[in-house]
């Protein structure tokens, strides 16, 4: 029977997605983490936010899942290893390929719009990552969801970030009307993030 099962890692300041998506990349790194990955049982994925960071897998293996949990809840514990050259040559073409998008596709370019907001109005500036990041309480808050019923594994006092109120027209190269809303993780942060283009 297949488990599905995503844990979220919020940090406790928000950082420039660019220095998120690094250290996302470096946990993967982590052999107690790398070695549970095994796509002869399981599908995974992980995704980096200005605030924090998804890793999901969809698992038939009892075992793995386990210790896939088992991972996360250790985490302060690990140090961040440096880069391997093929993983930095992945991490690269990645945000390549991100910044190409942001050129071809209105979605990214409205995404990037939006994080360049909430860096602004926050004063996020470009973060050190030291291999004992983990150990110094920088993820602030684990939630865990397993087979879709939403679980906190790990919670201290919140952070309150500020989040744009953004409502103004951008200038796209298609000759049509386009509309972006991006919305917060919690609804109780909502704010009214509409990007719009007038063809």
């Amino acid at each position: 029977m297949l488990k599905f099962f995503d844990i979220y890692l919020k940090t406790n300041k928000a950082c420039k997605l660019k220095d998120i998506h690094e250290i996302e990349h470096k946990i993967f790194l982590i052999p107690d983490l790398a070695n549970i990955y095994d796509d002869r049982h399981s599908i995974t994925n992980w995704m980096s936010y200005s605030i924090g960071i998804r890793f999901s897998i969809i698992t038939k293996n009892k075992n793995s899942l386990e210790k896939f949990k088992n991972f996360f809840q250790n985490i302060n514990k690990y140090d961040l290893l440096e880069w391997s050259k093929e993983e930095k040559s992945r991490f690269e073409a990645e945000e390549k390929e991100w910044e190409i998008r942001q050129r071809q596709y209105f979605w990214s370019f409205a995404t990037k719009c939006f994080e360049e907001e909430f860096d602004k109005i926050n004063n996020i500036k470009n973060l050190e990552i030291k291999k004992n990041l983990l150990k110094e309480n920088f993820l602030l808050k684990i939630n865990s969801c397993e087979n879709h019923k939403l679980n906190i594994l790990k919670e201290i006092k919140e952070s309150n970030f500020l989040f744009p109120n953004i409502n103004k027209n951008f200038f796209w190269e298609e000759n049509w009307n386009m509309i972006a809303i991006i919305l917060p993780t919690f609804k109780k942060d909502y704010k009214n993030f509409i990007f719009s283009q007038n063809g």
